[in-house]
């Protein structure tokens, strides 16, 4: 899944995450950190949004990694304003 996200797979990323929860697997934090960065990498703050969701869903909390990924899919997807709700908010869980 790191490989995909590293390689901006999104499609291919999003493939194995299913797979693994059909599979019954359930996704821990570097799996969903995984999901984010290839949906960062791509610009699709739409899909990291979506993610995120599915994170708080699951209780995860999300780490440095996690807010980073998200502040980068709004940068590239040009919503500043988005960019800094995540990092006010990363301020204040003190991440």
């Amino acid at each position: 899944l790191d490989a995909c996200a590293k390689a901006g797979d999104l499609a291919r990323a999003e493939k194995w995450f299913s797979d693994m929860t059909s599979a019954r697997l359930a996704p821990d934090l570097q799996t969903m950190n995984a999901l984010l960065d290839a949906c960062a990498n791509v610009g699709r703050l739409d899909r990291a949004a979506a993610v995120w969701g599915k994170m708080m869903a699951n209780s995860l909390e999300p780490d440095s990694y996690s807010y980073c990924a998200m502040i980068r899919a709004c940068q590239l997807s040009g919503d500043v304003k988005q960019a800094e709700a995540y990092f006010n908010a990363m301020r204040e869980a003190g991440v």
